[in-house]
């Protein structure tokens, strides 16, 4: 028997402006505005520059290339 999909929906606040907004989930802590800006810069950098913002990869304390 398939258990029914619940969400957990109520007002947050966004991680990046605080402004509160209807999340569906504890996942969803950025507001639809402000996810757009973020979409609209990841598009228009290159690759490169943005795995040189993140730093570097480890797994267990080691570097990973």
């Amino acid at each position: 028997m398939n258990k029914p999909i619940t969400t957990d929906t109520r007002n947050r606040s966004c991680l990046k402006c605080s402004q509160i907004f209807l999340s569906l989930g504890p996942a969803n802590r950025i507001c639809r505005i402000c996810r757009r800006e973020l979409d609209k810069l990841f598009r228009t950098y290159p690759e490169a520059i943005l795995a040189k913002e993140r730093g570097r990869k480890y797994h267990n304390g080691e570097v990973i290339e």
